[in-house]
């Protein structure tokens, strides 16, 4: 819906020069008058004192009429200014046309679009917001408030909302289900997580806990004494620490024999950074396809079947499959054969694999080890 704008109707009066120059009769002369010496008859001189007519307080009579000679203009007036109103608006009325609606179909017809800013210089719409405000006398020993402003897209604490917006819960303190927390230690140190499980059940510290990568989407499982609150001291200690261990060692990090070459096609490999892409595919499994340089590859997430094009080694991890599976040796004195993998030993780090070509046994380390996806050697 739209209300037309009104035209403005006023026009100021135009204030017209008298142009006419006045006739000469109507030139006034001014004649001196000589008054005549001595007194003038019937002319009184002194002081005179005014007596008050009969029947006084008449001042105040003509005040009193005046005044609801007034009220009754003013009525009669009122009376005819309602002859021409509408009736007035029911309930229904207002429910088919909110308030806010009608200011909007205003706008609209005054060239106001949704999205768009109001002002001469307005770039873009802005939305209104206002404070949560703070509750009064919270003194030492005295409880929070129950209701809080939701937590940001960046995870941070937020003081204001938008118009309209409702507040949540506070958050309470420990480990259960739906609360995004932070992993401070650990294989997935730095990343952030909402926690799976019963919302009304505390995780004790040492329990192993379930945990949904915000970045990825990925499950993991950490042990809870190793997750901290969002903006909590321990937080911002912990990736303190995770900076200075990244500046030390480089942002690719490993040791010598990881950062030699064992890319090759037909092998799966897990993404293990936490940076590229933005975490987007952390964890994620893939094939590669081609590699188009000694440390970089082409690979095919097996998720979604998207090309991801230029991934550096350092972002990735060979693949291990289940007892049974086809395994190719990618380091080491067997270097490129292929064999099946009998059993694994992920504390020891080692594997048995028999191989296919001589069926002799040989206990590989995992790292030399990856899932071989094609169909011959």
């Amino acid at each position: 819906m739209v209300i037309p704008r009104l035209e403005n109707s006023w026009k100021p009066e135009k204030r017209m020069k008298n142009l006419m120059s006045a006739p000469e009769d109507s030139v006034q002369e001014f004649v001196g008058e000589v008054l005549p010496a001595g007194p003038v008859d019937g002319v009184q001189y002194g002081l005179s004192v005014r007596s008050s007519k009969a029947g006084g307080g008449s001042v105040k009579t003509d005040i009193m009429e005046a005044r609801e000679l007034r009220a009754k203009l003013d009525k009669e007036a009122l009376v005819d200014h309602l002859e021409f109103l509408p009736e007035s608006a029911s309930l229904a009325a207002y429910d088919a046309m909110p308030v806010e609606k009608f200011g909007q179909a205003l706008l609209l017809g005054m060239g106001w679009r949704d999205g768009r800013g109001i002002g001469r210089r307005a770039t873009e719409d802005v939305k209104a917001t206002e404070f949560v405000r703070r509750p009064e006398r919270l003194g030492l020993g005295a409880a929070k408030p129950d209701l809080v402003a939701p937590v940001g897209p960046d995870g941070k604490v937020r003081h204001r909302v938008e118009i309209g917006e409702k507040l949540v819960e506070r958050a309470k303190r420990g480990v259960y289900g739906g609360k995004v927390m932070t992993i401070v230690s650990g294989r997935h140190a730095g990343l952030r997580g909402e926690v799976l499980g019963r919302k009304d059940k505390v995780a004790n510290p040492g329990e192993v806990v379930g945990v949904k990568l915000a970045g990825s989407g990925e499950t993991v499982e950490v042990d809870a004494k190793n997750l901290a609150d969002v903006g909590s001291v321990e937080e911002e200690n912990a990736m303190k620490r995770l900076k200075e261990l990244r500046i030390q060692r480089g942002d690719g990090g490993g040791d010598d024999e990881r950062a030699r070459p064992w890319l090759r096609s037909q092998i799966r490999v897990r993404v293990v950074s936490k940076r590229f892409q933005g975490g987007r595919l952390y964890l994620k499994k893939g094939r590669v396809i081609d590699v188009v340089a000694p440390t970089v590859c082409h690979i095919v997430l097996d998720e979604s079947g998207d090309l991801v094009e230029e991934v550096k080694q350092e972002y990735l991890e060979t693949a291990i499959p289940k007892p049974g599976g086809r395994v190719i040796v990618v380091g080491g004195k067997l270097r490129g054969s292929i064999g099946k993998l009998l059993e694994r030993d992920s504390k020891k780090q080692v594997a048995v694999v028999q191989m296919e070509e001589s069926f002799e046994m040989a206990t590989l380390d995992l790292d030399h080890l990856a899932e071989f996806t094609g169909d011959g050697a």
